[in-house]
């Protein structure tokens, strides 16, 4: 067999250098891999934190899917029951009440003082009511008055009085107005003394008035009666010719009687 040539060793033994440098180059140019458990790098690790929860989240609804779907339609049936016993109960009439608009008619007697005088008197009174918070009245009423002042020249005088005014009611957004209630009052009175042709023909007296009534009872199937009750105060002065009487000066008194209401 013939002997190698010295090129031909020369070759090989640098194809063996080769061999063994060029792996090591490679790996050194790679970047090198974490070891096995090491956590993700930091800007992988939100996703993955994200992946993670979403996967639990889906697992724990499809686990108790059917519980949501009870306390779901268990949910919707107590609002629509709620709403629907809200809605029966502001429909609901109260014991005593009625609807807007309806009049209700009052007979009241009067005592207390107008002027220099006691006053006692006897009076009508007619609400109509327009909605639940405001109405319209109208009255009339016979008084009779009398001082103890000495030199007075009509120490007992009469007079018939008309009233005009408006009233407001506080009241819910119920259908139906509760019988019982409170009333806040604003109108004039006019008052025209009787057998007195000295005195001043008419007198006019504008007045606040607060008040209310307590349902007593039924009549019928529509009507019913309460107490009512009233205070007013104003001023009253003359118009025209004619002496001051004991009609001018303030008004300070109290009705109180019967009233019967329509529902």
């Amino acid at each position: 067999m013939p002997l190698s040539s010295p090129f031909t060793r020369a070759a090989g033994t640098l194809a063996l250098v080769l061999a063994f440098v060029s792996p090591s180059r490679a790996s050194a140019q790679q970047p090198p891999i974490p070891p096995t458990g090491e956590p993700p790098p930091p800007e992988a690790r939100a996703q993955e934190e994200a992946a993670i929860t979403y996967q639990t989240q889906q697992a724990y609804l499809q686990a108790h899917q059917e519980e949501f779907r009870r306390q779901a339609e268990a949910e919707v049936e107590s609002a629509r029951s709620a709403a629907w016993q809200e809605r029966g109960r502001a429909l609901t009439p109260p014991d005593y009440g009625t609807r807007v608009p309806r009049p209700s008619l009052s007979l009241m007697s009067s005592f207390g003082r107008a002027g220099s005088g006691w006053l006692l008197g006897a009076a009508g009174l007619l609400d109509v009511r327009i909605n639940r918070w405001w109405g319209l009245s109208t009255s009339g009423s016979y008084i009779t008055m009398g001082t103890d002042q000495p030199g007075t020249r009509n120490p007992i005088l009469h007079a018939v009085t008309s009233e005009v005014s408006g009233f407001a009611t506080p009241s819910g957004p119920a259908l139906y107005i509760d019988a019982e209630r409170v009333v806040l009052r604003i109108g004039h009175q006019l008052a025209f003394p009787i057998g007195a042709p000295n005195v001043k023909r008419v007198y006019l007296g504008p007045f606040l008035g607060a008040g209310g009534s307590f349902a007593a009872g039924q009549l019928t199937r529509k009507t019913y009666w309460a107490l009512v009750y009233e205070t007013k105060l104003g001023y009253r002065w003359g118009l025209g010719p004619g002496d001051d009487s004991m009609l001018q000066g303030w008004i300070i008194d109290l009705n109180v009687g019967v009233g019967l209401g329509f529902q």
